[in-house]
């Protein structure tokens, strides 16, 4: 922190050297009560002299008197509200600071001296609100801080001041100028300080996030945004040192799901007890450090400082036309500026679209529908759940809703039908034959379906020779079924849609099913029926009798 005589020079280099009485009998007393636990009280002993207009000494007072009427908080008038000292100094809707230190062409000295302004004020009272502008809108005067100390646009506000302390006396309760024994909300307080000054202003005032001043958005944005720009009226700076933050953490070419902070830096987890942890190691010492997180940037990525882009999963892929774009680079990024759609080295599965494998793409592959599959760290395939409901099928369940699914997964009349009867599953090892990965569904016989030496074939929209309806050996009266036929998944199939009911001979030719089957089969008047609870035996693979 500044000493006085610092205070007073940088104070005199901005402002006229008799705005602020410079008097040797400024001071800080100390009161310490009863047992020795310090109060924490400040008090200045003043002089007689004409003290200079600050906001806590008569500007408040007079712009709630003569401003707040128009420009209050509810609509305020050409964007100006004057109902506290942050917002007084903060900007007009024409995006101008209404206060401008040494500037007597500020908005609020302008308004002033306008015709539509006039006789609002005395010539008194105008030549103080004048003043209070040209000494940099002091909020208060104390021996204890610059005036300017809560005026964010000051260099000699509380952030610079702390920041070139490196945090010491918000941290550190044993710092000669510790803010714990003046101010609440202190992240550290000495131990002998049991209340705050009578005046003082708690932290907490403007710093209202749940975590206080230790909140990300303190240093880094506003409110609950914790990256770059802060409020681009008092840090206007920001504009162009934010760069991409706002693209990565908030909005997202393309819609892609917003990063977090750790993607990209490395940032304290927030369960230390003490406040001076957040700043150790790479976090507030007063550098951008870059440490991109492996399982969202790619195991190898990199940053260079000098031309500030990155070379990591995010960006650097097959035919991507922007493939490492600039931190300063505000253009909206396209799915081709990444990789190709698709990617050069994409299979190629001819009439597909992109959501046949990619839940999160839309049908051309153009823009995202799904936000949190993308950029992630891996490619997804389906919803992303890495069940086989991700790609056919939903959740865990993983039995597609087309053509006749429903009527092989819940058969009237028989067990349900297991995927790997038609299809080739994989065994969760991790080893074998390459798991299908969207294009053309392929349908490969095997278990029950080839029962007995068939070899059945699936073309044209038919299975043939299936074991499960009827084959060579089981001859159907039926013409062959069709995949997309699910009129009779809700009903179930008829006996003689498999084999003959009874089959032709060398079957004996008996009245009924029941006669050699009864342990499976049954009679009523509409001919032979599957009892229900001889179900899971039939169409197993073994003829029961």
């Amino acid at each position: 922190m500044q000493t006085r005589s610092e205070r007073t020079s940088l104070r005199s280099q901005r402002a006229n050297p008799r705005a602020w009485p410079k008097s040797p009998l400024r001071s800080m007393l100390l009161i310490v009560t009863v047992g020795g636990a310090a109060s924490g009280a400040c008090t200045d002993l003043r002089t007689s002299e004409p003290m200079p207009p600050t906001w806590n000494g008569s500007v408040a007072r007079l712009i709630s008197e003569r401003c707040v009427s128009c420009h209050g908080a509810s609509e305020p008038e050409g964007g100006w509200n004057a109902s506290t000292y942050l917002d007084a100094i903060a900007c007009t809707a024409a995006g101008e600071p209404a206060v401008v230190a040494g500037d007597d062409r500020a908005p609020i000295v302008r308004a002033l001296a306008s015709a539509s302004h006039q006789g609002l004020v005395s010539a008194d009272e105008r030549g103080r609100i004048t003043e209070w502008n040209r000494l940099g809108s002091p909020k208060l005067e104390s021996s204890i801080h610059d005036p300017s100390y809560a005026n964010p646009r000051s260099p000699l506000s509380h952030g610079p001041t702390l920041r070139a302390a490196n945090w010491r006396p918000m941290i550190d309760p044993s710092d000669e100028g510790a803010c714990g024994r003046c101010h609440e909300g202190v992240p550290s307080r000495p131990a002998n300080v049991t209340a705050s000054t009578p005046g003082a202003t708690p932290c907490t005032t403007c710093h209202s996030e749940p975590e206080g001043v230790l909140a990300c958005s303190t240093c880094h944005g506003s409110g609950t945004v914790a990256f770059l720009p802060r409020n681009p009226c008092f840090h206007p700076e920001d504009t162009a040192r934010a760069g991409a933050h706002r693209a990565h953490a908030e909005t997202r070419s393309l819609g892609a799901a917003p990063l977090t902070c750790t993607a990209c830096h490395p940032v304290p987890d927030g369960t230390s007890p003490s406040p001076a942890d957040r700043f150790t190691g790479a976090h507030g010492n007063g550098f951008v450090d870059v440490a991109q997180d492996a399982q969202v940037a790619g195991p190898n990525a990199t940053f260079d400082a000098t031309s500030r882009r990155c070379a990591n999963e995010c960006h650097t892929r097959p035919g991507g036309a922007r493939r490492e774009p600039a931190w300063t680079d505000a253009a909206t990024l396209k799915c081709n500026d990444c990789h190709g759609s698709p990617p050069p080295t994409h299979a190629k599965f001819a009439g597909k679209v992109c959501t046949a494998c990619h839940a999160e793409a839309n049908t051309e592959g153009t823009m995202l529908v799904e936000k949190r599959l993308h950029l992630n760290g891996r490619v997804d395939l389906g919803d992303g759940s890495s069940t086989c409901g991700a790609c056919h099928g939903k959740g865990d369940d993983p039995w597609p809703a087309t053509g006749a699914h429903a009527a092989h997964r819940a058969p009237k009349n028989s067990a349900a039908v297991p995927c790997s009867a038609c299809h080739e599953v994989p065994n969760g090892s991790g080893e074998g034959f390459d798991h299908p990965k969207g294009g053309a569904t392929r349908v490969v016989f095997s278990g029950l379906a080839t029962k007995g030496g068939l070899s059945p074939t699936f073309s044209e929209g038919s299975c043939r020779e299936v074991y499960c309806h009827g084959g060579a050996a089981r001859p159907s009266t039926l013409p062959a079924l069709v995949w997309a036929d699910t009129a009779s998944g809700a009903t179930g199939l008829a006996c003689n849609a498999c084999h003959g009911t009874p089959p032709p001979a060398p079957h004996p030719q008996a009245p009924g099913c029941d006669f050699c089957h009864r342990s499976v089969a049954d009679s009523n008047s509409l001919g032979p029926i599957i009892r229900p609870e001889s179900r899971a035996r039939h169409v197993d693979g073994i003829v029961d009798k």
